[in-house]
């Protein structure tokens, strides 16, 4: 894979964890995993 590809997937994954991560905590009552398997 090119650097720019690898730094493109970890910036969006990572982007993606850490909001993941807050939108968790701050909607603990839903599921969030529903929402990103239907976006998905």
């Amino acid at each position: 894979m090119d650097s720019t590809a690898t730094l493109l997937s970890r910036l969006l994954f990572g982007s993606i964890g850490v909001g993941y991560l807050i939108y968790g905590k701050k909607q603990q009552r839903h599921r969030p995993c529903e929402n990103v398997a239907s976006e998905g």
